[in-house]
């Protein structure tokens, strides 16, 4: 609003837009489930094999780490907060 001049505030600078060719969701692996605690933000670039984040099992406290499987930039990406099997956890793009 500040923009078109309907409030008095600091303009605020647009990002610059990017275009991503593909796209993959990391989900929670087979066999885990707990409470998911995320170790990037949102824009972060990542590398294939970096460590996203974790889930720990409340029953059993065991830890599973949530890895990258491309190269590219976080998109996408849930809030800490118990998640099952199959959950979508970071959606990761990239340029071809």
């Amino acid at each position: 609003m500040a923009f078109l001049d309907m409030i008095n505030a600091p303009d605020k600078e647009v990002p610059e837009t990017r275009i991503y060719e593909r796209s993959r969701w990391v989900r929670v692996p087979p066999d885990s489930g707990g409470f998911f605690f995320p170790n990037v933000s949102l824009g972060a670039k990542v590398k294939k094999g970096d460590t996203l984040g974790r889930i720990v099992d409340p029953l059993t406290d065991e830890e599973f780490t949530v890895v990258s499987t491309v190269s590219g930039e976080v998109i996408g990406m849930a809030l800490p907060q118990p998640v099952l099997m199959g959950y979508a956890l970071f959606n990761i793009a990239w340029h071809d």
